[in-house]
């Protein structure tokens, strides 16, 4: 039977069976210290305790009868037993997720459990169910995801429902263990590359292996191929092979072998099973120098620690980063952290290098960000060279004393302006000069990138008395025919800007106590007065961006990009910026005079209620499909909804529509978790592991009713770009 499945697990090598082992004094075996007695690794502690989350979905709900699997869940229950019994992992410590239990919210959790692994210890991850491929994306699929698996193509809605392959992998670069180990028996394969195989090894060169740290993966099969079940061997082929070196492994005291040289005998046999159609692959990540251990244990062994004094090796993990040819007064920041002074240090635990972002930003400079790489117990140095930010000038003569100068409604004091042109080649400005005793003048000025233009005042008395000088612009004054404001060439980002909602300040619980687990703790937040747009912003707002900035237009859905309908496709990054003061919204509000960025969590969920009290949906407490835009009223929806119609869209008190429905749309904030105590206008965490930002609002691919309610949180990389997520604006008050 053909399968789409992942296995995922920590595995490694065999020791000798006369292993002694020392247990925690406590009712259930919790912890389990891995110490051999004989063989090239005697007397030495290999873990302090060991961890496994084995996950198994043979039924799915929401898929047909023809892609139900057979053996995947017997494929975690064999996998446990071994370990258990054979390879001396606590049966506490190993988790088990079986069909229906094997949520997405649940896989999820466990993940997360992980995280309390030590440093000495090692975890074991196995997943055996169905993988899926969207956009050369891969995914594992939990058992409540209802998506189509004969569909690689359509990403609407799918991302949200499965885990993502990389999820998985950054979940487990958090885990302090020292070996690690995935496992993918997966039909979209292309997690890892083939490197080559271990020979035999020396007792010194296997007690190296022992002791650096492993992330390491092994799948059961190549690019593009199929992996299978047997109805002879009443599993998944590549897991009952797997079981099988085990088995032997078990048998044999005095073995030692790596999870490479497993993987090379399992690779053998399956290539021998399958005729060649299934080849397994083995790779280290991110850059490991140990082994996987996988130790036989003997159950009736008596649990005391092996005695003699072990050499002890304390490895310098400090990483510093030394950053030069910033300007005096600049903002430096790594990963997203002020640094102050040029210099950066960090712990690498896991890793003997990590790639970290540099970003560099002055006044009077184009912003830099750059790539460096940190090496465990060095120092690294980065010379920065920022460029000048290109502009444009605007030099003020004849202008009468005390005179009040105003450009684009902003004072200024100078009489030499200096305007970034780094966007843009020409920019139209509007000058305002007023002083007693002179008529006022107001006059549009035409700015071109890298020229000087000068203005003469023509400081005319009331009065109608001969002017202080003869007036000799460079400019015509009459260049404002073509534009009598800045926002006059952008008619879609005017009406935009014009339809803001201004939102009073209030108090309100944010949050939901009857929800996800992270939507808790509810709790108190003070909101000052704001203003939010009546819709999410339009594929033809976004035009006039792209044309503008000579940006380039995102993909197009597969409806086309309709100018009425939210655009789609772009990343919280092309909104906001790679650090949150650039990209869309840094040319809006430079168009429109004032800070215009996307609006927080707590103002989304504030703006969404309409200022009604614990609202669970914009409209009431009850599920209405009739009041927002999806496939739960509509059917099979395949396309996003104009914002602006007359049927299933909803009004709230605020004036608000598509605040649920139509599109997710992304927030401002960092995901991370709430806070206990109340909070004034909170933004979210500074920094994250993940960088995850957070989307609100539910989309026109609705799964379940619960996307839409107004304290639903989700989550997803800065860099995304789907077809299900838009945004809209926010703005301070006037």
């Amino acid at each position: 039977m053909d399968r789409r499945t992942v296995l995922l697990g920590s595995l490694g090598l065999a020791i000798p069976s006369a292993t002694a082992f020392q247990q925690e004094p406590s009712g259930q075996q919790k912890s389990l210290r891995v110490v051999p007695t004989s063989g090239e690794l005697a007397g030495k502690v290999l873990y302090t305790n060991s961890y496994a989350l084995l996950i198994g979905i043979s039924k799915y709900p929401f898929l047909p009868a023809t892609k139900q699997l057979a053996y995947a869940r017997k494929d975690a229950e064999d996998v446990r037993d071994v370990l258990v019994k054979s390879f001396g992992f606590p049966a506490a410590n190993v988790k088990v997720l079986l069909d229906a239990d094997a949520t997405k919210a649940n896989i999820e959790a466990e993940l997360d459990a992980l995280s309390g692994a030590k440093p000495t210890d090692r975890v074991l991850v196995f997943f055996s169910g169905h993988g899926h491929t969207v956009n050369k994306t891969g995914l594992l699929v939990p058992s409540d995801a209802d998506i189509k698996l004969d569909d690689n193509k359509t990403t609407a809605g799918v991302i949200p429902k499965c885990l993502l392959m990389d999820n998985l992998t950054t979940y487990l670069k958090q885990v302090q263990a020292k070996h690690k180990l995935i496992i993918a028996d997966a039909c979209f394969s292309g997690l890892i590359q083939s490197t080559r195989s271990l020979g035999g090894l020396s007792g010194p060169a296997l007690e190296k292996l022992a002791g650096e740290n492993a992330f390491q993966a092994l799948t059961a099969s190549g690019k593009a191929e199929v992996s299978k079940e047997s109805d002879t061997l009443k599993n998944g082929i590549f897991t009952r092979r797997f079981l099988d070196v085990l088995d032997e492994l078990s048998k044999r005291p005095g073995d030692v072998m790596t999870i490479r040289q497993i993987a090379d005998q399992v690779a053998k046999r399956v290539l021998n099973d399958t005729k060649g159609e299934q080849n397994p692959l083995f790779a280290d990540l991110d850059g490991s120098e140990g082994q996987f251990l996988f130790v036989n244990v003997d159950p009736t062994a008596n649990p005391t620690l092996a005695t003699g004094k072990g050499k002890v090796r304390k490895t310098d993990v400090s990483a510093k980063l030394r950053i030069t040819g910033a300007p005096t007064g600049a903002t430096v920041k790594v990963d997203g952290k002020d640094i102050v002074g040029g210099q950066f240090e960090t712990d690498l635990v896991d890793d003997e290098s990590r790639v970290v972002t540099v970003f560099v930003k002055a006044d009077g400079y184009l912003p830099l960000s750059q790539d460096a790489t940190l090496r465990r117990g060095s120092s690294t140095d980065v010379s920065i060279t920022l460029n000048k930010i290109p502009e444009g000038r605007l030099v003020l003569e004849n202008v009468p004393d005390k005179a009040v100068v105003k450009v684009d409604g902003v004072v200024k004091t100078d009489r030499e302006l200096v305007f970034d042109m780094k966007n843009v080649d020409e920019k139209s400005v509007k000058l305002v000069i007023t002083a007693d005793g002179y008529r006022a003048e107001v006059v549009d000025i035409e700015l071109e990138k890298g020229a000087t233009v000068r203005y003469r005042a023509e400081a005319k008395r009331v009065d109608g008395a001969t002017p202080v000088v003869e007036r000799d612009n460079v400019q015509s004054r009459n260049n404002n025919a073509r534009l009598s404001g800045r926002l006059s060439d952008y008619p879609a980002l005017r009406a935009y800007i014009e339809g803001l909602r201004s939102i009073p300040a209030g108090t309100f619980e944010m949050g939901s106590t009857s929800g996800e687990a992270d939507e808790n703790p509810k709790y108190t937040v003070r909101l000052s007065a704001f203003r939010i747009g009546a819709t999410p912003v339009t594929v033809a707002v976004w035009k006039e961006f792209c044309a503008a900035t000579g940006t380039t237009l995102p993909e197009v859905p597969s409806w086309g990009l309709l100018a009425n309908h939210p655009v789609v496709n772009v990343s919280w990054n092309d909104i906001m910026g790679m650090d949150g003061d650039g990209g869309f919204c840094a040319w809006a509000s430079d168009i429109a005079g004032f800070r215009l960025t996307l609006p927080t969590e707590a103002q989304f969920e504030y703006a969404a209620r309409g200022g009604q009290i614990g609202l669970e949906f914009p409209w009431g407490n009850a599920f209405d499909p009739s009041n927002l835009w999806s496939s739960l009223n509509f059917g099979d929806v395949r396309k996003t909804a104009p914002v602006v119609r007359t049927s299933n869209i909803f009004l709230n008190a605020f004036g608000l529509t598509d605040m649920s429905g139509n599109v997710w749309q992304w927030c401002s904030d960092m995901y991370g978790p709430y806070s206990s105590v109340a909070q004034s206008d909170p933004v979210g965490p500074s920094s994250t592991k993940s960088d995850a930002r957070c989307v609100r609002g539910g989309s026109w691919y609705g799964a379940r009713p619960d996307f839409f309610r107004c304290a639903y949180r989700l989550r997803y990389g800065p860099d995304i770009k789907n077809d299900i997520i838009g945004f809209r604006l926010s703005a301070g008050e006037n």
